[in-house]
């Protein structure tokens, strides 16, 4: 209703960002993950996360819209695609709506929590928001869509192991300008290899850049490694 009202490209703002965690399904069509804030095999009452992020894309209220979807996608055999009335028109300017979003987990698979500091906490959100406070972030501080995908797969693998691999769209297009979502505080953390004394032998590092893992001489003295 406010749109409606409001004027400009993108009546109600730069970016809207719509977060859930808590219970979620797969049908067994596998069709698209959905939310399940109240639901039975005899009462049915869910929100399909796919159409729910397709039409806020198609209505262009927003320029970008973040989504973070830190929910299981178990696949329930008695579940259905629960059908999706709300299907707006495209807006003319809808090609031009950027999309980040993230579920935890492939299909059929479980999201996760686990105790960070003293407090249990989504795996996928603890990773996201690590790397929008810079350990996604190159060497100007500022974190892409591409570096932010990279890192939060990586980063929940190195959690969970690798069969816990979130599913994400970083809405990017190799023929446009990279998207930045952050201008973080910091760079990326900075790690110094220096050994004391003669050492021998190798430690491996992850880089964030590129999710590659690396390997170390430590017998080859002073390093300094973004990682």
């Amino acid at each position: 209703e406010k749109a409606k009202q409001a004027t400009g490209k993108f009546p109600l703002g730069e970016r809207l960002y719509v977060y859930y965690a808590g219970h979620g399904y797969n049908a067994t069509t596998g069709q698209q993950s959905m939310i399940m804030p109240r639901s039975t095999p005899e009462t049915w009452n869910v929100v399909p996360m796919v159409p729910l992020r397709e039409s806020l894309r198609l209505r262009a209220h927003f320029q970008e819209v973040v989504v973070i979807f830190d929910a299981c996608r178990d696949t329930l055999g008695y579940g259905v695609d629960a059908v999706w009335l709300d299907q707006p028109q495209a807006a003319l300017n809808s090609n031009q709506v950027r999309v980040f979003s993230a579920f935890a987990s492939k299909t059929g698979k479980k999201a996760k929590e686990v105790d960070f500091n003293g407090r249990w906490a989504g795996v996928l959100t603890q990773a996201f928001l690590a790397g929008a406070k810079g350990y996604a972030a190159d060497e100007n501080g500022v974190v892409y869509a591409n570096a932010m995908k990279r890192f939060v797969i990586a980063a929940v693998k190195d959690q969970l192991g690798i069969d816990y691999e979130p599913d994400i769209d970083d809405g990017s297009d190799p023929n446009d300008p990279p998207w930045p979502l952050f201008q973080a505080a910091r760079k990326l953390p900075r790690i110094v290899i220096q050994p004391v004394t003669v050492t021998s032998g190798k430690a491996a590092f992850r880089q964030i850049l590129t999710g590659d893992t690396v390997e170390i001489d430590l017998a080859a003295g002073t390093q300094v490694k973004e990682v």
